[in-house]
């Protein structure tokens, strides 16, 4: 009896151990793979300027070099919290949000301030820009190849201007998701432990 455990865990240390060792590399390899084959290019943003409403530029220069997160504000509270925090955590990354507005005088500091989210309008990486006089909803969603029914979407750009993703913010799953996806496109030596860090209550 004495014989046969030992035969079983010496079976288990050669065998058991590298196959399974290899079973779950291979399943985050694969997981892996089917995250970037989600990040495949959908479509290049054409060129523009905006202004942002605190009148600075928003240019391709702007945001080119590192993913960026581009939304059509709504007023809902996880999104924006979603955004803040984000905003937040990748500021020192060259990460940048976008949110355009639906109007030229869309109170939306009201709406930020209702839901207790604070935005340093100078220094901050999140945009706030109203949609530019002479342009459509519509045309903004085909220059992001964003179709009108998905407009509450929000979509990963690439630092090569392509958007990346499109994802629903009200899957249980956007937050790592969408941490995920924004850390596979940065540049390798700011691709360090990053994953979703929820902002702690007061």
């Amino acid at each position: 009896m004495r014989l046969i455990i030992q035969y079983a865990a010496l079976a288990l240390l050669l065998i058991g151990f590298p196959v399974g060792s290899y079973l779950w590399m291979k399943s985050g390899f694969n997981e892996q793979v089917e995250h970037l084959k989600n990040l495949e290019p959908k479509g290049k943003v054409p060129a523009f300027s905006f202004l942002t409403t605190t009148g600075d530029s928003l240019l391709p220069e702007t945001v080119q070099g590192s993913p960026h997160a581009v939304h059509f504000f709504s007023d809902d509270k996880l999104t924006l919290e979603l955004l803040h925090q984000i905003s937040l955590q990748f500021k020192d990354k060259d990460v940048h949000v976008i949110s355009y507005l639906p109007e030229a005088n869309y109170d939306y500091a009201s709406v930020l301030k209702k839901y207790n989210i604070e935005v340093d309008r100078k220094k901050s990486n999140w945009h706030f820009v109203a949609i530019p006089e002479g342009m459509t909803e519509a045309q903004l969603h085909d220059m992001y190849q964003l179709p009108p029914n998905d407009k509450d979407k929000l979509l990963i750009v690439g630092k090569d201007l392509n958007v990346r993703g499109y994802y629903d913010t009200n899957k249980d799953e956007f937050e790592n998701v969408v941490i995920h996806h924004m850390a596979l496109m940065l540049p390798r030596d700011k691709k360090k432990e990053i994953g979703f860090e929820r902002i702690k209550e007061k």
